[in-house]
């Protein structure tokens, strides 16, 4: 009876060892798990970050492109006004 006694104290330990790891071993992945989580939500801010970033460069892009366009179009159109006139001045002289 002694023996079983010592046998099933033996067991005991063990099995509180065992219990014990699986307890260190369960605060360790709760751990590990936070970090996951923080890293994770580091990543949506960084994310959500650069979409923002993309979407004013874009606006900023288009904006300068559409103010350029205008340029562009209103130099024409003052060229072409130009050279109505011109053409109007030959057209005098060549009459005379």
């Amino acid at each position: 009876m002694e023996k079983s006694q010592k046998e099933l104290i033996g067991r005991t330990d063990k099995l509180e060892k065992g219990q014990e790891e699986l307890i260190s071993g369960h605060k360790q992945l709760t751990i590990q798990m936070e970090n996951v989580e923080k890293g994770q939500q580091e990543i949506k801010d960084i994310v959500k970050h650069t979409a923002t970033l993309m979407t004013e460069n874009f606006t900023t892009i288009r904006r300068d492109m559409r103010t350029l366009a205008f340029d562009v179009n209103s130099d024409v159109e003052l060229l072409f006004k130009e050279m109505a006139k011109v053409k109007r001045k030959v057209n005098k002289l060549e009459q005379k």
